[in-house]
């Protein structure tokens, strides 16, 4: 199986029975199978679309659109404590 790495763009292969080792990128040691979101730009999602055996939610928004940033990601972080 080819993934590429979401940080760097490098195609790595990776058995599928390794899948499950956390595999990291052989060039800049990222993590190919993260739960995070992954940024992706006109460049990167057509070449990840391409290669990768792997499927995921894809979730499309601007920083202009309004209803975008109702809807955007909070932060994870404790609150603070007053």
């Amino acid at each position: 199986m080819h993934l590429v790495c979401p940080a760097c763009g490098t195609i790595n292969r990776v058995s599928a029975e390794r899948l499950h080792d956390e595999p990291v990128c052989g060039r800049c040691g990222a993590p190919l199978m993260s739960t995070d979101p992954v940024e992706l730009d006109d460049t990167s999602l057509p070449k990840i679309h391409r290669q990768d055996g792997t499927a995921g939610p894809v979730d499309f928004w601007a920083p202009w659109c309004g209803p975008c940033k109702v809807m955007a990601p909070t932060s994870s972080l404790p609150p603070s404590k007053c």
